[in-house]
């Protein structure tokens, strides 16, 4: 009578489990996993009643198009693919994220912030999306478009989205009119070029660079080495199981989340780290020794260790190795 019971179906559970299956599906993008325009729209105004402040973002890649003309349209699905990892990466799960078309995406950040931490997060977004590499290894350069503004209480998600709208064109016809002003294609305005330059927000702990760009800071401090005499080391941090192979990507996928966040809050402010491969982290640390470099390996092992709470058992294994000067090749 129990195992008879135990093995006899419930329609209604199975009615109920296929019914959150088809608005799992109609509430998400097919391709990249995000909330799409409809689902977004619903979402922000549920969020807007619970939390009476916070900023949205939108990203948008301008130059896709041409990208999908010149390496194929499933690089351009991987490219929107991958803008929607990064995205998932650079804000925390209490944030909105959602896909609103082809190429725009929208955030919605929840938080007392200020118009200058906008426009800070603004500058991030351009920077982090100025070039992008995909899995395949092929690196894009992108064309993005940023813009973004604060919520206010009684707004709607159609009134923030035409504020923003306006925002942008008041900003493009001001370029416009500054363009007019400077000789053709010259600018002269060395403040306005600092500020771009410029970290616009000074973010604890390490620096964060896709692997292209940490590419080209290595190769910057490898031809300083030269001239200065300094040291640097560069530290390898592999994820893996006890027996030395690949963890299940969908347990992996969280636990590098996680040793990502903790290598950049155990190095220092002046140090630079980029995701390797899907299971391994680059670290590069300046004005360290050998020894030095080899315990930060261990305080990030012992971290992360401390720090997993899933019953399955993890190495993480690290190699040090000095960053070479171009006269010592």
């Amino acid at each position: 009578m129990a195992s008879s019971t135990s093995t006899t179906s419930n329609p209604s559970n199975n009615s109920s489990a296929d019914s959150d299956r088809l608005r799992e599906l109609a509430e998400h993008d097919w391709l990249t996993g995000l909330y799409n325009r409809r689902a977004v729209e619903e979402a922000f105004t549920r969020l807007a009643k619970e939390k009476a402040q916070g900023i949205v973002l939108l990203l948008s890649i301008q130059n896709l198009g041409q990208l999908n003309n010149r390496f194929g349209h499933l690089t351009g699905d991987q490219i929107l693919k991958e803008t929607a990892r990064i995205l998932g990466f650079m804000f925390s799960r209490r944030d909105l994220i959602g896909r609103l078309e082809g190429d725009e995406f929208l955030i919605f950040s929840p938080g007392a912030y200020s118009a200058d931490f906008l426009e800070s997060k603004i500058m991030q977004l351009k920077n982090r999306f100025r070039s992008i590499t995909l899995p395949s290894g092929i690196s894009c350069r992108l064309t993005v478009y940023a813009d973004g503004g604060l919520f206010r209480p009684g707004d709607t998600y159609r009134a923030l989205m035409r504020r923003i709208d306006n925002a942008r064109l008041e900003r493009e016809r001001s370029q416009q009119d500054q363009d007019y002003l400077n000789p053709p294609g010259v600018v002269i305005d060395l403040k306005r070029i600092q500020q771009e330059l410029c970290e616009q927000e000074m973010i604890p702990g390490a620096y964060c660079q896709d692997y292209e760009s940490f590419k080209s800071i290595y190769r910057f401090v490898e031809r300083g080495l030269r001239r200065s005499g300094r040291e640097a080391f560069t530290i390898l941090i592999t994820l893996t199981d006890e027996d030395g192979t690949f963890i299940p990507l969908d347990v992996r996928e969280d636990q590098m989340q996680l040793l990502g966040t903790l290598i950049q809050n155990n190095l220092r402010i002046g140090d630079v780290y980029t995701q390797y491969s899907s299971c391994q982290y680059l670290v590069m640390v300046l004005d360290a020794s050998a020894e030095n470099a080899n315990m930060i390996g261990m305080r990030i092992r012992q971290a992360f260790l401390e720090a997993t709470e899933v019953s399955e058992r993890f190495c993480l294994l690290h190699a040090v190795y000095p960053v070479k000067s171009s006269r010592a090749k």
